[in-house]
């Protein structure tokens, strides 16, 4: 059975815009972001903080 996997892109006081999962970790890359994985889901999380 596929599963999609997808990724939002939430900035405060926006709607999110909804990315693939390869445009998020694209972005994690180019950031030089860590992604890991949440223990209860086995979820990636990429979170950033917007300075």
């Amino acid at each position: 059975m596929p599963a999609g996997n997808y990724a939002y892109d939430c900035e405060k006081g926006r709607p999110a815009e909804e990315r693939t999962f390869e445009e998020a970790v694209l972005t994690a890359k180019e950031s030089e972001g860590d992604i890991p994985l949440d223990p209860a889901s086995l979820n990636p999380l990429l979170i950033t903080r917007v300075l």
